[in-house]
């Protein structure tokens, strides 16, 4: 009997360790850092977070590889289903992207930035 007691002792003590820890590992600041290098806050778009180097693009049956082939856009998310695109371009710059969407936009397709919410338990940088 005296035995089982230690032994739930033990267990309770192991898990009450191994809970802390990972309480611990929840509130300790994250090992990321808000904003990652190809997001950029946008105040022209209401302040808006936004991916410098990549679009969403709605091909409405286009063939998606030859509209971007051009500008060395690699798709990174597809739904062909609904004909929507995440591609990601070779730009360091909002400018850049711009002008990438603009020709885009001369084939007749939807084009858009990619905006992307900052995680919830971080603040934003001042």
């Amino acid at each position: 009997m005296a035995q089982n007691n230690m032994k739930n002792i033990i267990i309770v003590i192991l898990l009450m360790v191994l809970v802390g820890a990972g309480i611990w590992v929840y509130l300790r600041e994250p090992a990321y850092t808000w904003p990652p290098p190809n997001v950029v806050k946008e105040h022209g778009e209401g302040g808006q977070w936004v991916i410098v180097d990549e679009l969403i693009i709605s091909t409405s049956g286009k063939d998606i590889e030859s509209l971007i082939a051009d500008f060395n856009g690699e798709i990174i998310i597809d739904v062909p289903q609904t004909g929507t695109y995440q591609v990601k371009f070779p730009v360091s710059s909002l400018e850049e992207l711009d002008i990438i969407a603009d020709e885009l936009r001369k084939s007749g397709i939807q084009v858009m930035r990619a905006i992307v919410m900052p995680p919830p338990r971080l603040n934003e940088p001042q």
